[in-house]
């Protein structure tokens, strides 16, 4: 006898799913040609005020997700409703795929990103049904975990609970970094990195990776997709630089956001060598 759960599963995540909702809408899996439609989803709700302009990074975000040259998600993995009488995408969210490992545990892991609602839409259970489809392809892909990053609460009515601290930081003021003494010259400096040095990207953050329990590998295909292949004006995306020394050795590496967020640049990522100084770093880098 089949397994009923894993039967509805199968039937949710399916691409040819289609459940027509009240109102004329539509519950379905994207294809190619929803690409513009999702874009002006995304770009239109992701906007601090109704007023400001649209948000072109997070469209080109989506466009990237629809692209399938992204390695966490193709073009048939958002889940998302349309109004069919307009034509317009009103709600989705998107599956992305990947692995993390728990003390060295490798553990197939999925992320439900870029969750919105058009405002004339809300409060009608869309999400909740979005969910339904994100949560059954994640099951028959045998994911084990899934996480999201998002409102405080919100992700309780689907199923999640609080697990780890995210975005923990240290704040350093630019006022606060000393500058350069005249006729002093930096002992070390930035380079942008190039697929050609992925290798010695992928040592560095693994050994980065060994702070704590809970980490992400990238693979190959996710490093070439930082560095070369993914739009440098989406809304999420790295700037990734080998750190240097004065006889020209690649002593370290890190990641920093593509943009500033208000008064903010983000550093995601930071490792060096055995034997290299933090202190004699620190400084240079910062400046």
């Amino acid at each position: 006898m089949s397994d009923p759960i894993s039967t509805a599963s199968h039937s949710l995540s399916a691409a040819e799913f289609r459940e027509e909702l009240p109102d004329g809408l539509l519950l379905r899996w994207s294809t190619h040609a929803d690409s513009e439609g999702v874009a002006t989803l995304y770009g239109s709700v992701f906007r601090d005020k109704e007023t400001d302009p649209f948000n072109e990074h997070m469209a080109r975000w989506t466009r990237d997700w629809l692209s399938d040259r992204h390695p966490y998600i193709g073009a048939g993995d958002i889940a998302l409703v349309e109004d069919q009488q307009s034509g317009r995408i009103v709600a989705a969210t998107g599956l992305l795929s990947y692995d993390l490992e728990y003390g060295g545990i490798r553990i197939p892991f999925a992320q439900p990103e870029i969750v919105a609602t058009l405002p004339e839409y809300r409060n009608r259970g869309l999400i909740r049904r979005i969910f339904a489809l994100i949560h059954a392809r994640s099951a028959t892909r045998g994911h084990l975990v899934q996480g999201i990053t998002g409102i405080p609460y919100y992700y309780r009515q689907f199923g999640y609970e609080y697990a780890v601290e995210l975005d923990v930081q240290h704040l350093i003021h630019t006022s606060s970094i000393p500058p350069l003494k005249d006729g002093e010259t930096e002992p070390f400096t930035l380079r942008p990195a190039t697929s050609a040095d992925i290798p010695q990207l992928q040592r560095l953050y693994d050994a980065e990776r060994q702070r704590g329990p809970i980490s992400s590998p990238i693979s190959d295909a996710y490093w070439h997709w930082l560095l070369e292949d993914g739009t440098p004006t989406s809304a999420v995306g790295m700037r990734i630089y080998l750190i240097i020394d004065d006889a020209e050795r690649v002593v370290g590496y890190t990641m920093t956001g593509r943009y500033r967020w208000g008064d903010r640049l983000s550093i995601r990522g930071l490792w060096l060598a055995p034997g290299v100084s933090w202190a004699a770093v620190a400084l240079p880098l910062l400046r």
